[in-house]
């Protein structure tokens, strides 16, 4: 299953708002996941791979961490003027992939 959750956090130091991404994906026994946190200049990328693939049982763990002035979750933003029953909607057929 796919998720894309979207934060927004306030920074003491300056007046902008920053934004968090995060994206998972689990197939099978093993689960992959994205976070990108927008900072001063451009944005902190963290990928994770972990779990077992299931060919040969061997366990996988890969953590990964730079930075990027692009965010590579940015067209998956998701759109703030949908409504409640747009929402209910995108979320069951979420449920149905």
């Amino acid at each position: 299953m796919d998720s894309l959750k979207v934060a927004e956090s306030n920074d003491s130091s300056s007046k902008k708002k920053k934004m968090r991404w995060e994206k998972s994906e689990t197939i099978g026994n093993m689960r992959k996941s994205i976070s990108v946190e927008e900072v001063e200049n451009g944005f902190v990328i963290r990928k994770s791979q972990y779990g077992s693939e299931e060919s040969d049982g061997k366990y996988t763990d890969i953590n990964e961490t730079y930075i990027s002035k692009t965010n590579p979750l940015e067209k998956e933003k998701p759109k703030e003027e949908k409504t409640q029953e747009e929402s209910i909607i995108d979320g069951l057929e979420n449920l149905n992939m």
